[in-house]
């Protein structure tokens, strides 16, 4: 089976201002005011071990016409990149990352609900959290860092692609095994593509 890997992209905030300039967001209500850059300090055991590059910054504000948050909407992913207007309806996309995110699916729907995406949840069947040997649980322990990087990967994935259901797979440790062991088991799930970010 062929893997579609898609790399997630840590924007800086020169990136998101040249992104910006590709788009027309809404326009702002007030000054944004930005918080500082700060890394997700992801979790690893060994120095083999895969590193996640998840980068955040607080950005305070509002769309002038919406109270939806600053910064790149779904609708501006969309446009930047020409995606089809299907949203993805009928496809699966894998996210595969280290560790467990015990709040995924509540972050998820969250992110969902801001933007006025259809709810994604275990519930409708549209969103699964497995281990890595593909079991709805025990997952692995937590971890703070790998959570904001599975979180970002999760909304990526939604504005990307907010009719495709989502699998997250979570290697038990960030180290090279586990996760081609995770990322093995999202190809045997038939995942259309697979985000090993």
């Amino acid at each position: 089976m062929k893997r579609l890997r898609i790399t997630r992209i840590t924007l800086s905030a020169v990136a998101a201002a040249s992104l910006a300039g590709l788009v027309a967001p809404n326009p702002v209500s007030a000054a944004p005011t930005l918080g500082p850059l700060t890394n997700a300090g992801c979790a690893t055991e060994s120095g083999n071990d895969v590193r996640c590059f998840a980068e955040y910054r607080a950005v305070h504000g509002t769309r002038a016409s919406t109270a939806t948050p600053l910064g790149l909407a779904p609708a501006d992913i969309a446009s930047a990149y020409a995606l089809s207007g299907d949203g993805g309806a009928g496809h699966t996309v894998a996210i595969v990352d280290a560790y467990d995110d015990p709040n995924a699916e509540s972050d998820l729907a969250t992110y969902r609900a801001t933007y006025g995406l259809p709810p994604c949840t275990a519930a409708n069947g549209c969103f699964h959290k497995l281990n890595q040997a593909g079991a709805p649980g025990p997952y692995p322990d937590p971890d703070p860092g790998w959570s904001v990087e599975i979180s970002l990967d999760l909304d990526a994935v939604s504005a990307a692609c907010p009719q495709c259901s989502i699998t997250l797979v979570e290697g038990d440790r960030a180290d090279p095994a586990s996760l081609a062991i995770a990322e093995d088991t999202a190809v045997a799930l038939s995942a259309t593509a697979v985000s090993n970010s």
